[in-house]
């Protein structure tokens, strides 16, 4: 009984985790949709540029942001949090 107990806890700490980490998360960025965003460093942008048309072309709406541009964009704790 004691095991499911501390189960039941940590589903509930789980639970409530999840949903202030949901509700803190805010994208500054574009409102549009896409269905795939690559994210590389700016060296990489105009070699992955192809891959976007070809994606785009068969109808999944892609963007390439870089890395660079994403640290200056979002605030976090370090480079990681902020991707």
């Amino acid at each position: 009984m004691n095991k499911i107990g501390i189960i039941f806890f940590i589903g509930i700490l789980l639970l409530f985790n999840l949903n202030s980490i949901s509700s803190s998360i805010e994208f500054t960025s574009s409102s549009s949709n896409y269905d795939m965003i690559i994210i590389t460093p700016e060296k990489f942008v105009s070699n992955l540029q192809p891959l976007v048309n070809h994606k785009n072309s068969y109808g999944i709406n892609t963007l390439i942001k870089n890395v660079e541009g994403i640290y200056e964009e979002y605030e976090g704790r370090d480079k990681a949090e902020q991707i």
